[in-house]
Formats: structure tokens, sequence, C-alpha cells
């Protein structure tokens, strides 16, 4: 019988969290996920119908032979429901660490049942096995008539084959790190991170990433705390997004840990409620919303820091210890993307400490030039010219001068004003109101920028006023 989603998503989480800590050699959650009549019978002599005691027992002696030492490539699982029963088929090839060499071993064959429980889902039974080496296809017993020989050599035949699948699987994964490179090295401006965000899920779902939900790259800006999330996912697309630090606990958390070093791994989950909560604060952070959320109990993450910030991926289903290997060589191939991407922003910083300069020695020229008071309405059209050209939108420019002496002691001020749709003849206006507002600033033992905002909401208008005091 066919497992709901919901219930494939749950059970595949419980099964990976489980072999995760037997090859990393964790026993406390290893021995977490048996039932109390649970019988195994593995793939050695020594491992025939254990009780849960002594299979995990078995596991606390043998866990160094395991942990850190241990890969599962080419796996494929199958989930199936039989009656009260749930039936898990996993086949993979097991590689060793042999000194700096990962080792072809053999290819193994997992089975097990699970049932559900008040404490959740529990394996019942398992049995891991191998191929018999001695039968050829199609026969099931191995005879005496094939030789040593044949057998050792089949042997190496298939050890050979596996290892050859292995280092074609290298160079894929190279090559792909090869165009993340490339695009890379063509990087023009600082938002072609997006592309490089996009181009890294491409790039992942070739390499078995079947439930990649989006690719992520944080920037962090510690001055402002907040971070650039270049983002990409084929529901919402590419997109950018300044979040703050502090906008939500796992962010927080994130950050807290991502910072602690360049070379961190960081993941974590969202499950049941937390997950409905966690959609309403991504949609008010700007992102489009996940539809594929609504039949899903649990979203992972997982991230790696580099210098200043962190690239991670969120998934559907949780990955297996070999992805989060090549998600790490992403990472470390994203380095040099990192870098060219400060070299863009040094760059872009220069040109803009240029365009201020040429504007500013403009200005001066015009204003060193003046003969007479008149000439400040051509200085202020200038000014509000090269601040356009800065890309600045304003709504106008002007020349402000108090005028402190007057023949019938009211102050007066001056001012020479200019906006995109002309400018306005010479004129006095009264020391009062936002006028002295402006004064008084100026009067102040270090003036500096003042500013003001006028909003009118019957009109939907809104005017800051930035005012440069001397």
């Amino acid at each position: 019988m066919k497992l709901s989603n919901i219930e494939a998503s749950e059970i595949a989480q419980v099964y990976e969290t489980w072999l995760n800590s037997y090859i990393s050699g964790d026993i406390e959650t290893y021995d977490s996920f048996f039932d109390d009549g649970y019988h195994f019978i593995g793939s050695t002599n020594n491992e025939e119908y254990l009780s849960r005691k002594e299979t995990t027992d078995f596991l606390r002696k043998t866990a160094d032979q395991l942990a850190g030492k241990t890969q599962l490539r080419n796996d494929e699982k199958t989930f199936e429901r039989q009656g009260n029963l749930v039936i898990i088929t996993h086949f993979f090839d097991a590689y060793f660490l042999s000194g700096t060499e990962w080792t072809y071993y053999d290819r193994f064959r997992f089975s097990s049942a699970l049932h559900h429980t008040e404490q959740g889902w529990l394996f019942v039974y398992q049995h891991f096995s191998t191929p018999d080496s001695n039968a050829n296809e199609g026969e099931t017993i191995g005879y005496d008539q094939i030789s040593a020989e044949n057998k050792e050599l089949r042997e190496a035949i298939i050890r050979r084959t596996a290892e050859l699948e292995n280092k074609t699987r290298d160079l894929e994964i190279q090559n792909s790190l090869e165009r993340i490179r490339a695009i890379a090295m063509g990087m023009s401006r600082t938002d072609d991170l997006l592309h490089i965000a996009e181009s890294i899920f491409t790039e992942l779902k070739k390499h078995g990433f079947d439930s990649l939900r989006n690719t992520m790259i944080n920037i962090y800006q510690d001055q402002l705390e907040s971070f650039l999330n270049y983002d990409f996912s084929p529901n919402s697309g590419k997109t950018l997004t300044n979040i703050e630090y502090k906008s939500h606990p796992f962010t927080e958390n994130l950050i807290q840990e991502t910072r602690s070093s360049k070379d961190v791994f960081s993941e974590f989950q969202v499950k049941g409620k937390e997950l409905e909560e966690w959609r309403n604060y991504r949609k008010g952070m700007g992102e489009a919303d996940d539809p594929a959320l609504d039949t899903r109990t649990t979203l992972s993450y997982y991230f790696y820091s580099f210098e200043n910030g962190s690239i991670g991926i969120s998934t559907y289903e949780p990955i297996n210890q070999n992805q989060l290997g090549v998600l790490k060589l992403f990472k470390n191939t994203f380095e040099l993307t990192y870098k060219r991407y400060l070299d863009l922003q040094n760059a872009l910083a220069l040109a803009r400490e240029s365009q201020i300069e040429a504007a500013l020695e403009r200005l001066r020229a015009r204003s060193l030039s003046m003969q007479k008071s008149d000439e400040l309405a051509d200085a202020s059209i200038l000014l509000e010219e090269e601040i356009r050209k800065l890309g600045i939108e304003n709504w106008g420019c002007a020349f402000h001068i108090y005028d402190e002496e007057t023949a019938d002691g009211t102050p007066w001020d001056l001012e020479w004003f200019t906006s995109f749709a002309g400018f306005l003849p010479f004129y006095k206006t009264p020391r009062e109101n936002i006028f002295l507002k402006y004064y008084e600033e100026s009067k102040k033992e270090i003036p500096s920028l003042f500013r003001n905002l006028v909003q009118k909401s019957s009109k939907n208008i809104t005017i800051t006023s930035n005012l440069y005091l001397f």
C-alpha cells in the first residue's frame, strides 16, 4: 500500500536520523529507535537474530570501526506499507576509509520493518546482507566448479567498476564546480550572486538532491545588524531580501553559529506548528510562499559559513552524509566567488567615490568663478544636476543664506532654489516656523545634517528635507 506524502516524509526523516546515528556511532540515538521486541540479523557470522540490547551492545563495541570512516553511495530506498508495518528497503555501495583513500567494500541491502507507537515510528526488525559473490547471475547457489580464482576476479571487477563509477561521480562534481567558478569569474556586479545561487541549485539537482527546495547565499552586514539573502527557488525565482539578524529566533541562532568561525556547519529543522509560523515569517520578509509546504511536515536547512556570510540550502526531506559532503565542496568553491564579490564591491566604491569627487570639482569651479550673488541661481542649478547625476532623486536643491542685518531689525533669509522643473527667482522669506528651526540648528556647536520629514496623508505626499548646515 502506498504511503501518503506526510507519512513518507516523516518515516524518511526517522530512517535518515537513525542511519546517521549508526554510521557516526551515536549509541543513544541509535538505540532510541528500537522497539523492545526488536530483532536483528546482520551480514556477519556474529550478528544472528540479536535482541535490542544485543544489537546496541554490538554497535557499542564496534562503533569506532564505522564513525568517520563510512560512506554510503549510489543508494536507493523504497517505502511501502504492509498492514500495520512499513517496510523500508535500502540498497547502497559501502565505502570505508583506508588510510587517506575511500575504498569500495561491497553492495549492501538493508531491510527494515517499522510500526507506529505512542513514542513514534520504531523498528521491530532489520536484516542486513550482501550479495552472494559465489553465485552467478541466474543462480541461487554457487557450486564448487566456481573456482576461487574466478571468484576473486569477479569481486575485483565489481570493486573496480564501483571505483570507476565513483571517480566518474567525482569528475561530474568537479565539472559542476568548474561551471560555478566560470560564472563567478564572469561577475560584473554584486547582484550576479543571484545567478550563482541559481547555478548552484541547478548543479546540486544533478547530484541527487531530489528534495531540494532552494539555495541561499547570505552576506552579513554587521554594521546594519542584517544580512543580504540572495535566494533562488523554482517557485519564486531569484530574490534579494534584506533580513535583520534578530527578526526570528531561528535566524538569530543561525547568525550566532555561522559567525563563530569562517568554517562552521549549521543546520535546523522546522516542524509542525513551527512550520506554519515560519511560513508567515517568510512572507512577512517579502519572500514568496511555497505551496509545496501544504503537504509537508518538516523543512530542513543546512548552512556552511565562509568569511563574512554563509551558503545554504533547504530541503523537503533530510539529506544524507554524502550530500553534506557535496554541499561543502560547493561552499569551498563559493569562497572564490566571494572574493570576486568583494573585488566588485571595492571597484564600485572607488567608481562612486570618483563620481562624487568629479561632481564636487565642477561645483567648486563654478563657485569660485562667481562674481556676484545673483550667480547663486546658476550654482543651485548645477548642484541639482550633479546630485541627480549621482542617482539621488530629489525634489529640489537650494542655497539658503541668513541675512543677519536688516534695516527694520526683522531677520530674513535669502534663498536660491532649483528643482527638476526649473528654478525660482531669488526670494526672501521671514525667519519663522521651519526656517527658524533651520537657523537654530545651524547655530549649534557642531552643526551637521538636519532632516525634516513632512507628510500629507490626504494627498499621499511625503517630503523629506535634508539640509547641510554651516
